[in-house]
């Protein structure tokens, strides 16, 4: 995940449990910011830098936490089960994530201390496989990549949602 400044990267070494931040001015030293025990992974950094949301297997199911950077002093569990894909929201107030079949939206208050409030579905996903999405400025749109399997090239589609909030009021 590239820091809000774009100067550095923060990475992790899955298999020896590192997370590490690596600065573009001196790609050959990077900084070990943490090893644990269990595996951390799809890291990334609020929007102010000062916050990280990740996926860790440190509980029975991998979930969703987030952390103070670069410190991990403080931390809570985002998701209330399993979770994968996490990413802020551009304000900083929210994380998006996976969760089964459907994106979720967590509100995440970070000052004076972590607090993780409502979460709230947002919609189902169709398809197989690992689906990545990205948010709008205002996190009103999504794109969303669906996989498509093999056999269906021939009659792939584009579906674009618009205005999905009243697609939901309706159901």
């Amino acid at each position: 995940a590239w820091s809000p400044e774009g100067r550095s990267i923060l990475c992790t070494d899955v298999p020896n449990h590192l997370v590490a931040l690596v600065s573009l001015a001196e790609p050959d030293k990077p900084q070990e910011i943490r090893t644990t025990p269990y595996q951390e992974y799809a890291l990334h950094l609020s929007p102010d830098g000062t916050h990280v949301v990740y996926v860790s297997t440190e509980a029975e199911a991998s979930g969703i936490y987030v952390a103070s950077f670069p410190s991990f002093a403080e931390k809570r569990k985002v998701s209330l089960g399993p979770g994968r894909f996490p990413t802020w929201g551009r304000t900083g107030k929210s994380v998006f994530y996976l969760s089964g079949d459907g994106l979720v939206e967590a509100q995440v208050q970070t000052a004076p201390h972590i607090q993780i409030g409502e979460r709230l579905p947002l919609f189902k996903l169709g398809g197989v496989g690992p689906q990545r999405f990205a948010s709008t400025a205002d996190s009103q749109k999504f794109l969303i990549m669906d996989p498509i399997q093999q056999q269906d090239l021939s009659s792939a589609d584009l579906v674009l949602m618009v205005d999905w909030p009243s697609e939901l009021r309706r159901q």
